[in-house]
């Protein structure tokens, strides 16, 4: 048995499966139970096929404590309290393992990592590396990071499993001769893919159905993420005037083509129900098909704010295409470019015909890219699968 406490960051989730998927491969009689502590987080898997199509394939997701909807707060407490000795007597009598992405180090559910160090894994959530001026793009407005301090309580813990080598608390564990595993990005493996054309064929063809494409069709999607104003980003409002403009180019460029708009947890639906309004056109649908998906019916992927779905996408060869605005301190800091541009293309900020040039050359192409992925470390991949035989 794995228990897998998934963070209030949808990524952890996306990140760790391909990784589970692995472990069953190896291991078919183990069985996985997902926990989360946040009804949306909940909500939203149970609304993601992927995602919640793979959790079923290796085991449950389950809310910790029950759902706010379902039950009142003391039945609740008892629920996750009878939880909690379950999981304990479950790593105790039949050797189960416990990953987490944070959720174990801090608050009641630390109590697992302190009791089962040895059996507690603390994973990086994002499965695809930062690039180098992420971090400093994302802590614009706040107090400065020093790469430390957040992680200091942590340093109890005896397993790290990080995807890159800039993940602070892995960096310290390896330093500290604590047990830190480097294994990659897991999500770019063929595994991962060959598993997406296996299980969820059929439902990409019938997404397409719903959509209205035929089956050689072609399809440009963009990446939605947070509408309001956050650290690159120059004001309120922005993005959702980005998105309004995002669709009026391509509707004029491309009249006849399907735009597939992914929303993310955080996006607020009724500024959107409010831009489709406007955009008035029946070729713009919303879909909730993974990122990775989502590539092999699409020649372009868009964004308005760089979201770790477009690495996804990039990695299946589909050319991307930041189109932003970004503050003037964020410009600064990344030199004029995407805060992750090596998993961007096309970097455009605030400039409306190169981002029609742009787009107009991603469809020219017709052809999926060749790309160099990161590293797998097989040999830290393969050993710490081992540890959950």
């Amino acid at each position: 048995m794995i228990f897998v406490f998934i963070s209030n960051k949808l990524i952890s989730c996306d990140s760790v499966l391909p990784f589970c998927l692995s472990i069953k491969q190896r291991f078919p009689h183990q069985q996985f139970v997902f926990y989360t502590t946040d009804d949306r987080t909940f909500s939203f898997i149970k609304e993601q096929p992927v995602l919640d199509g793979t959790i079923d394939e290796l085991g449950v997701l389950r809310r910790f404590g029950g759902r706010h909807q379902d039950f009142p707060s003391f039945v609740r407490v008892s629920i996750g309290i009878l939880q909690l000795l379950s999981v304990m007597a479950l790593v105790l009598l039949k050797d189960a393992k416990l990953i987490h992405f944070g959720l174990l180090s801090q608050g009641r559910l630390s109590i697992l990592a302190r009791l089962f160090p040895d059996k507690t894994y603390h994973f990086n959530n994002n499965c695809w590396p930062y690039d180098e001026n992420w971090l400093a793009v994302a802590s614009i407005g706040r107090r400065e990071l020093d790469g430390k301090s957040d992680y200091d309580h942590n340093l109890r813990e005896i397993n790290y499993v990080s995807f890159d080598e800039n993940w602070a608390p892995f960096k310290m564990a390896r330093d500290l001769g604590q047990t830190a595993y480097l294994i990659g990005a897991v999500r770019g493996n063929k595994e991962w893919f060959n598993f997406l054309s296996n299980k969820f064929g059929e439902l990409l063809e019938a997404e397409k159905r719903r959509c209205n494409m035929r089956p050689q069709e072609r399809a440009i999607c963009v990446i939605l993420g947070y509408f309001g104003k956050f650290q690159r980003i120059r004001s309120e409002g922005t993005v959702r005037e980005l998105l309004i403009q995002t669709l009026r180019v391509i509707s004029e460029e491309y009249p006849n083509t399907k735009i597939l708009l992914k929303p993310h947890i955080v996006t607020q639906q009724a500024i959107l129900n409010e831009v489709l309004k406007d955009a008035g056109s029946e070729n713009v649908h919303v879909t909730s098909l993974h990122a990775s998906l989502l590539a092999r019916i699409c020649d372009v992927a868009i964004c308005n704010s760089y979201s770790t779905a477009m690495a996804d996408i990039w990695a299946a060869g589909v050319t991307t295409i930041e189109f932003t605005d970004y503050c003037d301190e964020a410009l600064e800091i990344t030199n004029g470019n995407s805060a992750c541009p090596s998993k961007i293309d096309y970097f455009i900020n605030n400039d409306l015909d190169q981002f029609r040039e742009a787009v107009r050359h991603g469809i020219s192409l017709g052809y999926k890219r060749q790309r160099s992925m990161p590293e797998l470390y097989t040999a830290d991949y393969e050993r710490l699968i081992a540890c959950f035989g």
